[in-house]
């Protein structure tokens, strides 16, 4: 190689490195309702038309209205907890939850069809705090995910049930609402599950159709703990054991639970169909 080319590569490379280096970690904006990686999605500027590629490590914000769908994997992969993805529209990740997303914010809604949720790397995410968004699980039948412990609003549907079966005693709380929309939302496992607690700080409400039931333990006695600081809706089935008439649920093997109206005011419960147990 003469010296005159290797002069030349070394001044191609020192111009082609900083744009690279340029093409991540950027603020980039929702434009427009569409799939993740679309031509026409993502702006420079909030509201403009300086269209650009999103790199998995840029910071993202989905304005308000509009829905970004996940067609695969790893398409938000940020390298550090400062990084934001900003969810006040909708975020669809269908079952791609093979992500990882610095800090959680806004509060709009996020759609998952998978018993998973992305990898979060910083400590505290706004979008699950009080204030902050939904989590919306749909699709069909999975075990919710161990982790996140925490949710602003919570909200289950899709073709198949749901099931809050941790692999150890675990407290869930929920900041806002939990809404069982459509299908059924199973709190517990079977055999010998531990013990799942839901602190719910805003209301409880299962829609028409949708059920909230309990496992079905068959070696030992399993009472879960719900904790309503809110109103109570049923306008589907609530049914909180499965025991028989008259068993004691702390020795008869089975499962069951006791909500516990915790609120500092009144609590309202509206039972318009379905049954209670």
């Amino acid at each position: 190689m003469t010296k005159k080319l290797r002069n030349t590569l070394l001044l191609l490379t020192s111009i082609v490195i900083p744009a690279l280096a340029t093409a991540q970690n950027r603020q980039l904006y929702s434009y427009q309702s569409g799939n993740f990686g679309d031509p026409n999605i993502w702006t420079l500027t909030n509201g403009g038309t300086d269209f650009t590629v999103p790199h998995p490590d840029d910071n993202f914000t989905i304005n308000p209205g509009h829905t970004i769908t996940l067609t695969a994997n790893s398409q938000i992969v940020q390298t550090v907890a400062t990084r934001t993805v900003t969810v006040n529209g909708t975020l669809n990740m269908q079952n791609f939850t093979t992500q990882t997303f610095g800090t959680l914010q806004g509060n709009g809604t996020i759609r998952i069809s998978a018993g998973a949720f992305p990898t979060l790397s910083a400590t505290t995410h706004s979008f699950l705090q009080a204030g902050g968004g939904t989590v919306r699980y749909e699709g069909a039948t999975y075990t919710l995910p161990n982790t996140p412990t925490t949710y602003n609003n919570l909200t289950i549907a899709g073709t198949g049930p749901k099931f809050f079966a941790p692999a150890s005693a675990t407290t869930f709380t929920l900041n806002g609402n939990l809404t069982v929309a459509e299908n059924t939302l199973t709190i517990g496992g079977t055999d010998t599950p531990p013990v799942v607690t839901l602190d719910i700080l805003g209301n409880l409400t299962v829609n028409s159709g949708a059920t909230l039931n309990v496992g079905s333990p068959t070696s030992s006695a399993v009472q879960h703990v719900i904790n309503l600081s809110g109103n109570l809706t049923n306008s589907g089935t609530i049914d909180l054991t499965n025991l028989a008439e008259g068993a004691n649920p702390f020795t008869t093997n089975g499962g069951s639970a006791r909500i516990r109206f915790t609120g500092a005011t009144d609590n309202t419960v509206t039972l318009n169909v379905g049954h209670s147990t």
